[in-house]
């Protein structure tokens, strides 16, 4: 009785489908635990400034906690395809998963926060909207800008940290990168 060697999906008959159905999981699957962050991080930053913290301390709060999460919801749903065959080791997957957020969740959004608040002082874009009057929750156009300039930097980091993620932090055994 002859062995054959196991055959690689991608070169079976229907492996380009099943590679495209991976890849298409795997981006539903970072789809779903991006929003779960996202939302994560802006609680954690809202809550931070309701507790009357500055932006940016608010910013890495919500920063830690959501990497966190966002590193063992995708090692363990997301990139990882079960048991002895994960891409690497956890602790790798997580130094990397903060090393890869670093650049989108802390330094650019941190950056673009800064530009947004104490450069470009988008508050004054909502000026107007309290002049008609006090009907916000908000005590002031520049608060109210502390608690929307995230959520535009958050439209920014998602598809930098899909890629950083997908290519590197959790690439597939063999792959470059």
């Amino acid at each position: 009785m002859s062995q054959e060697a196991p055959v690689a999906p991608e070169a079976s008959p229907g492996g380009e489908g099943l590679a495209k159905r991976k890849n298409l999981r795997q981006v539903a699957g970072f789809l779903a635990v991006g929003l779960f962050n996202t939302v994560l991080n802006y609680a954690v930053y809202c809550a931070v400034i309701a507790l009357g913290g500055h932006y940016l301390a608010a910013s890495v709060t919500g920063w830690v906690v959501s990497v966190f999460s966002a590193w063992l919801l995708q090692y363990f749903f997301v990139f990882r395809e079960g048991g002895a065959d994960s891409p690497q080791p956890w602790w790798q997957a997580l130094v990397k998963t903060y090393l890869s957020y670093g650049f989108t969740g802390f330094v650019l959004a941190n950056l673009l926060l800064v530009l947004m608040l104490d450069v470009a002082h988008v508050e004054v874009v909502l000026e107007p909207l309290f002049a008609m009057g006090s009907f916000f929750v908000f005590g002031s156009p520049r608060e109210m800008a502390e608690y929307l300039a995230p959520l535009a930097v958050m439209v920014v980091n998602l598809p930098i940290n899909f890629l950083l993620n997908k290519f590197w932090a959790y690439r597939e055994k063999g792959s470059k990168g």
